[in-house]
């Protein structure tokens, strides 16, 4: 918004500056009746309207242009399609600890998911152990994880409070 409005001003200061260079707009005269002055000088008035409009413009694409964010975009996926797919690394797999809200927390590789933009309670996780470690669980009441035997859980997204998660190389699996 500041970035917006520095834009429109330095779009007004020069078209004035241009304008009275130039002779096709009397800054005396504008600011004496700013609101007849457009009427009564309509060609200087529409070419100091362009250059406002074209300098303004130019500044805020420049500005977007040179900011940090400019390779933003918005995806309409879920969060979960967007950490553990899209920004997934070729080659890579994904290690995370969930959080349940029973404050349990289990530990293992995430072999698939829900990717539809679904309400978070709708959607399901599924841990599994990797080729050289068992999926781990940390209850509540101890401070060392026990190993689990199964294969993999598929885990409610309404049980979920948390995800932590990393990118590991899939031969590490």
């Amino acid at each position: 918004m500041v970035a917006g409005s520095l834009a429109s001003l330095l779009g007004i200061v020069t078209a004035l500056d241009v304008g009275q260079w130039l002779g096709f707009i009397d800054p005396a005269a504008f600011a004496a009746s700013p609101e007849t002055y457009f009427v009564t000088h309509l060609i200087g008035g529409t070419v100091a309207l362009l250059v406002v409009l074209t300098v303004s413009y130019g500044a805020a694409a420049l500005g977007a242009w040179l900011t940090p964010g400019k390779g933003a975009r918005v995806f309409t996926d879920s969060g979960w399609y967007t950490a553990f797919e899209r920004r997934l690394p070729h080659g890579h797999g994904v290690r995370a600890t969930v959080e349940l809200r029973d404050g349990r927390k289990i530990a293992g590789v995430i072999r698939e998911f829900t990717a539809d933009a679904t309400p978070i309670d709708h959607r399901e996780l599924t841990l599994s152990k990797s080729s050289i470690a068992a999926m781990k669980v940390w209850t509540p009441q101890s401070s060392h994880p026990a190993e689990l035997a199964e294969e993999f859980i598929v885990l409610r997204g309404s049980d979920i409070a948390y995800i932590a998660a990393s990118f590991f190389p899939a031969a590490k699996s």
